[in-house]
């Protein structure tokens, strides 16, 4: 049934912007019905919202996904362009907990997080002219990398409350969101976004 009112829905687009669907194990599943009801609308060309790193062998699990539907758009035969945006860099606040403290795997690893605004404007160009960036690949991030830790400063200040960042191990950080009960893949996923 989704994918007949997908198809529908999308007769006479010649580009469709798709955005991944939300994480959970038929995330790939169902960006596979979108590809499909894209292409039997005649949809010409794809601009996907994907991931950095985007890889069959990422360490981020939810890259894995992207990669996943990207070979999906690769195989569908339409044209396409692929979005691969950093993390949003709205989000890192949500990442301190009520103790303040950002606590995760990341070691010293550095991150170069990205706008939601700045990712929006270049999907609109691509959609509205996407003949010039058939077969390419974006990656879109902010212009300087920083650990958690100078996050932590700058949420810091900008919050004018005590933020610091915490090193945990593999171990220490499954351990430390074991308490919410969710699935194993939303947890792996939780702790490789550190990794």
């Amino acid at each position: 049934m989704l994918f007949r009112s997908m198809r529908a829905a999308l007769y006479g687009i010649y580009t469709l912007f798709l955005v991944s669907a939300t994480a959970g194990p038929e995330r790939v599943a169902e960006h596979a019905s979108a590809i499909g009801a894209a292409r039997a609308a005649g949809v010409s060309h794809v601009v996907y919202l994907s991931f950095l790193g985007a890889s069959a062998i990422a360490t981020f699990s939810y890259a894995r996904d992207h990669w996943a539907t990207e070979q999906q758009v690769r195989a569908s035969g339409m044209a396409f362009t692929f979005l691969r945006d950093s993390f949003y860099h709205p989000l890192l606040p949500s990442m301190a907990g009520p103790d303040g403290v950002i606590r995760g795997p990341a070691e010293n690893g550095r991150i170069v997080t990205v706008s939601p605004g700045d990712v929006a404007e270049v999907a609109a160009v691509i959609a509205l002219d996407p003949e010039p960036h058939n077969g390419v690949t974006y990656e879109l991030t902010g212009p300087a990398p920083f650990t958690l830790e100078d996050a932590a400063d700058v949420l810091a200040v900008a919050s004018g409350r005590p933020i610091q960042y915490e090193r945990e191990t593999l171990a220490e950080a499954y351990a430390s969101r074991a308490r919410y009960d969710a699935p194993r893949d939303v947890l792996d996923a939780w702790v490789t976004t550190y990794t």
